[in-house]
């Protein structure tokens, strides 16, 4: 974990390590959880379009058409194909958490 201008920058191997002690389990266990979790998420968002956590977390694709640009480096004219982007929007109740809220 590094912190970074008040910023928690939390690695997948620790939020594992969080995962095996708050659960009780070995870190095999903790780790299989947790890519379950982020696999199933991301299904769901990719075959659905948008996946709501209720009073955490809404997850959505969201279309970008084709248009023309500019390359950076030579001032070129480019295409830029079309794209799906994940958006992510956090639900207020998870964006005012008191501070006596917090896990231990």
């Amino acid at each position: 974990m590094n912190k970074v201008n008040g910023v928690i920058k939390l690695k997948l191997a620790d939020f594992t390590e969080f995962w095996k002690i708050r659960n009780n389990t070995s870190k095999a266990e903790a780790q299989k959880a947790i890519e379950t979790f982020i696999e199933t998420f991301k299904n769901a968002v990719l075959e659905s379009g948008s996946v709501e956590m209720r009073g955490f977390l809404n997850v959505y694709l969201e279309s970008m058409p084709a248009r023309d640009g500019f390359d950076p480096r030579n001032g070129k004219p480019i295409k830029i194909p079309a794209k799906r982007l994940v958006k992510a929007k956090v639900m207020p109740g998870f964006k005012y958490i008191e501070e006596n809220e917090r896990t231990k």
